[in-house]
């Protein structure tokens, strides 16, 4: 098993320090295990890393984005996976690996809104709980 996530590195050190600070103290543990359990079995299928690039997002920052006004992104309980290094079927195979997996216990939406492709996990809203209670 891999122990370190991976965070995008374009943006600079702080930038992966927030991410590192979201991942650990900011957001919903059940995310994480989706992220620890898909970065292993991703390495084991295909020899590759799963990227984090979001997790948290302000009000701002989400509107910016053209994200609901409900996003997981607010509330710890959603984050975006780099796949430009992944092809279109790996990312399929992930998203069929993730459902079975996990179920109806997360979302996946795979898509590319101006900055690339992306994927999209998060808890749906009726099993979310706010990490902040």
């Amino acid at each position: 098993m891999l122990y370190s996530p991976v965070f995008k590195k374009e943006s600079g050190k702080e930038y992966q320090d927030k991410l590192n600070l979201e991942f650990t103290d900011q957001m919903d543990r059940r995310l994480a295990s989706v992220y620890y359990e898909a970065d292993d079995w991703c390495y084991r299928t295909f020899g590759k890393r799963v990227i984090i690039t979001c997790i948290n997002r302000t009000k701002e920052e989400n509107k910016q984005g053209n994200g609901s006004e409900w996003s997981g992104h607010l509330f710890g309980r959603a984050m975006v996976w780099r796949t430009f290094h992944l092809s279109d079927n790996e990312v399929a195979e992930l998203q069929v690996h993730l459902r079975l997996v996990w179920g109806v216990f997360i979302y996946t939406q795979y898509h590319d809104s101006g900055t690339g492709k992306h994927l999209h996990v998060g808890i749906p809203y009726k099993y979310r709980r706010s990490v902040f209670d």
